[in-house]
């Protein structure tokens, strides 16, 4: 039975893995990583699912082993898994943190105005609209552009708002404020920080 349990275990993460696989190539394939709810929704999805599984192993390795030795490697698994966490979103939140310093960087400030709303839903089907902005770069040309911060009504069309865009490539553009800048790297510091005090007092 116990030998049963060690080849699901093994075959489960076989099949997630592939999966995890999968998922970024193809979410790479249509170049919406990290710009979609349903990107981050399955990422986190993954990546819970991945630890939970490698944690449950370990409890097979230990039933595996004979009680006298299951009580010497013995160990709780919470630090661990929050510490697994931490490692996870640290590494995730360095990636966005690059990404927003480099945009700063390699951008200019302009005027844009609110032509519409992108209407959204998050992965507990709520509803939410993000607002579509049209600005001219320095050429003259026009471009539209979907802000990230969600708003819950479209009653702002035609408001001029602040925005970034690079001025090499005017399709990446934000609208110029902290939350909407700063939004995605400060939360998944906030995540990775939780999950290191947990680790700790776990």
């Amino acid at each position: 039975m116990e030998y049963l349990l060690l080849l699901l275990f093994l075959g489960a993460l076989f099949l997630l893995t592939r999966k995890i696989i999968l998922f970024f190539l193809t979410a790479r394939k249509k170049g919406v990583i990290g710009d979609c709810y349903d990107y981050w929704g399955g990422a986190l999805k993954y990546v819970v699912a991945l630890v939970l599984l490698l944690f449950g192993g370990v409890r097979v390795f230990q039933v595996l082993i004979s009680p006298k030795e299951s009580a010497v490697y013995s160990f709780s698994w919470e630090p661990v898994a929050f510490f697994s966490l931490f490692v996870v979103f640290s590494i995730i939140a360095s990636g966005y943190i690059k990404r927003t310093v480099d945009f700063l960087k390699g951008s200019i400030r302009s005027v844009g105005i609110i032509s519409g709303f992108l209407e959204v839903k998050d992965i507990d089907n709520q509803v939410g609209y993000k607002p579509i902005v049209t600005y001219k770069d320095m050429d003259g040309q026009e471009h539209k552009f979907h802000s990230s911060v969600l708003k819950d009504n479209k009653k702002e069309i035609g408001r001029e708002v602040p925005i970034r865009y690079k001025m090499h490539e005017p399709s990446a553009a934000e609208v110029d404020s902290f939350l909407a800048i700063w939004a995605i790297p400060i939360f998944f510091i906030l995540v990775a920080f939780l999950s290191l005090v947990f680790s700790f007092i776990s």
